[in-house]
């Protein structure tokens, strides 16, 4: 196996991951900390919850993402990006910067003034 194919099958899995519907958007979110399947379902409003669940089934499948169920009363559910989640996470950023659409350092700073991702301390 060359070289060129080695890197060729990591960007098709990049690729798959990345560029899953909504799964960009589950990985921001999550980034700024552990969040309930209603909560990620209220900040993404287009999303359903059939496709949340298998994008969220998804990434868990891929060790990205983490579900966690508490057995207290009531039954709680909460997912939480896994370390290698985190450095997917990273890139996140610099995707918005690529883009020149929004200026991170200021819009979403302001947006999402907890977020672990952006604003590195």
């Amino acid at each position: 196996m060359n070289e060129f194919s080695f890197d060729q099958k990591k960007i098709f899995i990049a690729h798959r991951i990345i560029s899953t519907k909504w799964n960009i958007h589950i990985l921001f979110i999550l980034s700024h900390g552990p969040s309930k399947f209603s909560e990620i379902l209220h900040i993404i409003p287009s999303i359903s919850d059939t496709s949340l669940s298998r994008c969220l089934k998804g990434l868990q499948t891929d060790g990205i993402v983490k579900k966690t169920v508490s057995m207290d009363r009531p039954l709680q559910i909460v997912y939480e990006l896994t370390p290698k989640g985190l450095s997917l996470a990273e890139i996140i950023p610099y995707l918005v910067i690529w883009t020149g659409i929004v200026d991170p350092y200021k819009k979403v700073n302001a947006q999402y003034p907890n977020c672990k991702i952006i604003n590195r301390q």
